[in-house]
């Protein structure tokens, strides 16, 4: 029988001595090549390799359903998680037993992402979470051994902050228009280096001693951040029994935003955005002689290699080691040519 397709995955079914062979590849070529050799082998008297026996029920629909309930369900990442593993589980077929994952399917997998024109990282988002999938069947004995899965090399790009001549401009124009809860915002995330999300949760109950407690992050790594004298202006002046920024949504601020950047004559920089502010927050503290781990903390970064990419903002040491390169003075240590 012709190769049919079965959802996102190629079907080779074909009977031979009447017992029924079947199995389920990513493109039509492998199908083919699977069934054409398979039909050659069982001629010559041998066996054929077929795909290896799965618990009744254990597709990629169930494996991605079970995997999503166990981890991201309720979690800040639901959201992008379903999105993902859903991704990878129709690419692969839903109904494709979990144990005839090979790594032909998985090259298949990054091809048809390539395809689609999306960046490297946001392909290693959709290979991470056919990981955890993988390694959750694995670890049940739904498969003996998963198939390696290579991460594609990720880019860095130009980190944007605002200078101090920018700030100045961005909050003139927020106070200008009126937006004067944009323009404590911009404060308070340029010096704290909070996330968006992070300061329009900001409740009062959360200023402590000139701290601010951040309790829920993208981290899930609760941190304390101290104020700086302007930022603890804005937090007197608002603070009460509630939160910081009441009327202020995240619609509301991105909003803002756009029509201050347009004001300012950043509308063509497609890095100025509310998110460049905790860059801001990071380079000037490594410029300004911060260690690296102290900014990790600071920013509440998982990763010092997250911190790392603010690294070579901090070229002191770099200046200091290039001037023992420099020519001797004539009052310092000379050669002498050994007789």
């Amino acid at each position: 029988m012709p190769v049919k397709p079965r959802g996102s995955t190629f079907q080779a079914y074909f009977v031979f001595n009447k017992k029924r062979y079947r199995r389920s590849f990513p493109t039509q070529e492998q199908a083919e090549a699977w069934e054409e050799q398979s039909k050659r082998q069982l001629t010559e008297g041998l066996s054929v390799e077929t795909a290896p026996k799965t618990p009744a029920g254990i597709d990629m629909k169930t494996l991605q359903a079970k995997v999503f309930d166990r981890y991201w369900r309720g979690t800040r990442s639901e959201a992008h998680a379903r999105i993902n593993s859903d991704d990878v589980a129709n690419l692969i077929g839903y109904e494709v037993p979990v144990s005839s994952v090979t790594q032909l399917t998985i090259d298949y997998v990054v091809s048809e992402l390539k395809r689609r024109n999306l960046s490297n990282a946001t392909i290693n988002r959709k290979l991470s979470a056919l990981s955890k999938m993988l390694k959750f069947a694995e670890d049940r004995g739904w498969i003996d051994r998963r198939p390696k899965i290579e991460r594609l090399r990720e880019n860095t790009h130009r980190i944007r902050w605002m200078t101090n001549a920018e700030e100045e401009t961005v909050l003139k124009t927020c106070r200008f228009l009126g937006f004067t809860d944009l323009a404590d915002l911009v404060v308070v995330l340029t010096d704290t280096g909070m996330r968006l999300s992070e300061a329009l949760k900001l409740h009062s109950k959360d200023i402590d001693s000139g701290m601010i407690r951040v309790w829920q992050n993208k981290a899930d790594y609760p941190r304390s951040v101290p104020m700086t004298k302007r930022v603890r202006e804005v937090v007197e002046r608002r603070s009460g029994d509630g939160e910081l920024f009441p009327k202020l949504t995240f619609d509301m601020a991105q909003h803002q935003w756009q029509r201050v950047r347009d004001i300012v004559g950043m509308a063509g920089d497609d890095q100025f955005v509310l998110h460049m502010l905790r860059h801001t927050c990071a380079s000037r503290l490594v410029q300004r002689g911060v260690s690296l781990p102290v900014v990790k903390e600071f920013l509440g970064h998982k990763s010092i290699q997250t911190t790392m990419r603010y690294a070579h903002l901090a070229p002191r040491h770099l200046m200091d080691a290039v001037s023992v390169l420099e020519p001797a003075t004539e009052s310092g240590p000379s050669l002498s040519l050994a007789k």
